[in-house]
């Protein structure tokens, strides 16, 4: 009997992805990029998108093989090479107005059109910070940065460094840390609340 090999058919080259509100209104902007990963063992593709709001679409730029499973954002070229449960970040110790929290994305089905739907869902802890510096020294300066240092019944709390972290669950490892940062008013800090 003749039989033809079976060729994996791409799958669409685009996902819808929705960021959940914590609070905070997070919003995809136009520039921003996922990494995704599928069920043929497609890692790391590169996903874009030209728009902004707190649902969009990304589009690969290349075909894309296999359904979409885990995504994840910001994406990286370090985690080419990476499985998406083993995926690496840093949380700076010099943060700047730009700033982004890491997020995992969980697949929630697929629109009519075929195109994967993600929620993503923060790993971390945003902080945004104000000083009232009225009746004070400083009144009418402008404030550049902050310098945090967090303990906790004086030993040191880590708050940002490097990690691993999964794209499939959204767990993370602290791989090296600091107690110590600086921010220009907004900051993404791992969570500092012990549970329980």
């Amino acid at each position: 009997t003749n039989s033809k090999p079976e060729v994996e058919e791409p799958v669409s080259q685009k996902i819808v992805a929705s960021v959940v509100d914590n609070g905070t209104a997070p919003k995809w902007a136009k520039t921003d990029v996922i990494g995704v990963y599928t069920d043929a063992s497609e890692n790391n593709v590169k996903y874009t998108t030209a728009s902004a709001g707190a649902s969009v679409s990304f589009t690969a730029a290349t075909e894309v093989k296999g359904a979409p499973m885990y995504a994840y954002y910001p994406y990286s070229t370090a985690n080419a090479s990476k499985k998406a449960t083993g995926l690496v970040g840093e949380l700076a110790q010099n943060q700047t107005a730009g700033t982004v929290n890491y997020m995992y994305g969980v697949q929630t089905g697929t629109n009519s059109a075929g195109d994967a739907s993600f929620e993503f869902r923060s790993l971390f802890a945003l902080v945004d910070f104000a000083a009232d510096l009225s009746g004070s020294a400083l009144n009418g300066q402008n404030v550049v940065s902050y310098v945090c240092k967090v303990t906790r019944n004086g030993a040191a709390v880590p708050v940002v460094g490097s990690f691993t972290f999964s794209a499939a669950d959204g767990s993370y490892s602290i791989q090296s840390s600091y107690n110590e940062f600086t921010s220009a008013g907004r900051a993404v800090v791992f969570p500092t609340v012990k549970a329980g």
